[in-house]
């Protein structure tokens, strides 16, 4: 722990990492899990490395999406956490100086409590077996609130539930990501090393201007995962720069942001967080002749679209919600995941000859890929001899959906013929 930061009224504690030296157990079952599964070691790490301020659901629908499984997100994680549960109650141990500061904190009258991305069950077994549950007011899980730490919403609860301002509460985190969650919702936030978090090394990073997207400087990060340039141009101190991060094989991690300096009187610093790099397919239903777009952009970022037939792909991009756009016009607007393979379609009036929407909430991810942007779902296309039975081929899919007892799905027929295809 940091002894001579800022004392203020009230504290707020992430667990693993930061009271207590687990981030070695979730890596360890995080990557035996992977591997378990089919990914390389490499990879596991790589994955892995994004996790830092996940909940165990959400690592585990990262997992579920990277290795295409069909065991639910809600199995996995159930799963990870009975192994994280056996350590918890026999090996896990505070990390060295914390029951201390805790006790000197207790002295001065600040009032203190817990918010992890771990469970609350697992939270209490753990600080209740090493006696550190007398120190804090109560305990809160992200999984309760319903939000991650990227997002400043367990944050604000605990802050509620302890009667402060959020200017009166230190936050005490080793996850760059919470930290600077923390920060830029008014917090005091306090950084607490822990050495399952250090950096990732050789990780490229660049620097691109607003306006036109040329390259302004780039450089390699060193074997503790900073990176330092010779130079920075007004253009960037001044946060009129795009920040790229690039590490692993085949851009496996990657990074898309604004550059947003912090300016000292010594050096202009940012810190960004990798994670793992996304896919995009746009498929038009355009005949293969048909050259729909001249090309394809994710807005405000320097990365085109491959065309494969009458389809587009975007083969390694960073997550976040990005704009796709030809030229000057919008093509959609997508949400994408990190580690995501996304495959959706557009209608494009003109090129695209028989499309549908799917207009049900069904509760699966079929299709579900664009948050603000409508026209998504089927379309369907019979040729050479085939010909559709269900729905016909005048009919709409809503012919088609059947109600099951696991929700709504399709039931199609057809016949190919001697050589037709569907």
């Amino acid at each position: 722990m940091i002894p001579t930061v800022e004392t203020k009224p009230f504290a707020i504690f992430d667990m693993d990492g930061t009271l207590v030296d687990s981030m070695w157990g979730w890596n360890e079952i995080y990557i035996t899990f992977l591997v378990a599964h089919g990914a390389t070691n490499e990879a596991a790490k790589e994955i892995v490395a994004h996790t830092a301020h996940f909940t165990t659901y959400e690592s585990a629908e990262l997992f579920r999406e990277y290795l295409s499984l069909d065991t639910l997100a809600a199995d996995i994680a159930a799963g990870l956490d009975a192994r994280m549960k056996e350590l918890y109650q026999n090996v896990i141990l505070e990390k060295p100086g914390v029951r201390a500061y805790l006790e000197r904190l207790r002295n001065e009258g600040v009032r203190m409590c817990v918010v992890s991305s771990t469970p609350e069950p697992l939270i209490r077994i753990c600080l209740e077996r090493l006696g550190l549950m007398p120190f804090f007011s109560f305990i809160l899980s992200c999984e309760t609130v319903g939000k991650g730490k990227e997002e400043p919403d367990a944050y604000f609860a605990a802050a509620t539930r302890l009667g402060a301002s959020p200017a009166d509460t230190a936050v005490y985190e080793d996850s760059p990501t919470a930290l600077m969650t923390a920060k830029r919702a008014g917090f005091y936030a306090v950084a607490v090393y822990d050495v399952n978090r250090d950096p990732i090394p050789q990780a490229r990073v660049t620097l691109y201007s607003k306006a036109d997207f040329a390259v302004v400087n780039s450089a390699v990060a060193n074997d503790s995962g900073l990176v330092r340039f010779d130079s920075l141009t007004d253009e960037c101190s001044s946060g009129n720069c795009f920040v790229e991060g690039i590490a692993g094989a085949d851009s496996a991690l990657m990074n898309w942001s604004e550059f947003k300096p912090a300016v000292s009187e010594t050096e202009i610093a940012t810190q960004i967080e990798l994670a793992p790099s996304a896919s995009l397919t746009l498929r038009t239903g355009a005949t293969i002749d048909d050259e729909v777009f001249e090309f394809l952009r994710l807005e405000a970022t320097p990365y085109m679209a491959s065309r494969s037939g009458s389809d587009y792909v975007f083969a390694h991009v960073p997550a976040g919600l990005f704009t796709v756009v030809a030229g000057d016009s919008v093509v959609a607007t997508f949400s994408l995941e990190a580690g995501a393979e996304a495959d959706t379609l557009v209608n494009v009036p003109g090129f695209t000859r028989e499309y549908v929407f799917e207009d049900f909430d069904d509760g699966d991810s079929l299709n579900n890929l664009a948050k603000t942007y409508k026209n998504y779902g089927w379309y369907k296309i019979a040729s050479g001899t085939a010909t559709w039975i269900k729905p016909d081929s005048a009919g709409g899919f809503g012919s088609a959906i059947v109600d099951g007892d696991r929700g709504k799905y399709l039931s199609l027929q057809f016949d190919l013929g001697d050589s037709g295809y569907v």
